[in-house]
């Protein structure tokens, strides 16, 4: 399960993000080449995820001066999300299928980003308030 493996999770979360910033890219940008087309599934590697996570960091701040619903970066939940479970990928146990499968699970889930994107935030908002009563 995702939930309860933080290496599986940390791939899918990746791929959430290469997917919601692909689908910014194309929707809002008009851009051709997004970063799935950079990072596809099929040729994801451990060193292609090391690398990716900075830029896409990065292009999260950049776009969020692109719509005015975003605050400092597009995807805050995604980006919250990871910096609690994320675990650096050299250090990961899965096989590369694993890896791929994850990621390639992930980038569908964050295409769909307009709808995900606000049931990631509920999310994210009922267990940030849960953790503050609690």
């Amino acid at each position: 399960s995702l939930r309860e493996n933080s290496e599986r999770r940390s791939a899918f979360l990746t791929g959430v993000l290469v997917g919601q910033l692909s689908h910014h890219q194309r929707t809002t940008r008009n851009q051709n080449r997004t970063v799935i087309d950079q990072y596809p599934a099929d040729t994801i590697t451990i060193q292609k995820l090391i690398r990716v996570w900075p830029e896409l960091v990065q292009k999260s701040h950049v776009y969020a001066s692109d719509v005015s619903w975003a605050g400092e970066t597009l995807f805050p939940e995604v980006l919250e999300q990871s910096t609690d479970v994320l675990t650096h990928p050299s250090d990961w146990g899965l096989s590369i299928q694993d890896v791929r499968f994850f990621y390639a699970l992930g980038l569908a889930y964050g295409q769909q980003a307009s709808s995900r994107a606000y049931e990631l935030a509920a999310e994210y908002e009922e267990e940030t308030i849960a953790e503050h009563t609690a």
